[in-house]
């Protein structure tokens, strides 16, 4: 969950200083893909409770975290 912490402040720095953020990561996160090239409405192929699922939900959350704001924002 550090993704997901550290998204969270950076997004309440932002907001204090009146920054924008560009939140980027990558298509590892959604696990072995069953198409290549991943298209913007793939889901992914993970399992959430596997070795490596706390990395991947918590790259996943941070990636929320930037959109969620921004819709309460507004």
């Amino acid at each position: 969950m550090t993704s997901a912490h550290g998204a969270i402040n950076m997004l309440g720095l932002a907001k204090r200083v009146k920054a924008k953020i560009l939140q980027a990561s990558t298509s590892e996160v959604y696990g072995e893909p069953d198409i290549h090239p991943q298209i913007e409405n793939y889901w992914g192929h993970v399992n959430p409770i596997g070795p490596r699922s706390c990395y991947d939900e918590g790259k996943r959350c941070a990636e929320t975290l930037p959109a969620v704001t921004t819709c309460r924002s507004r």
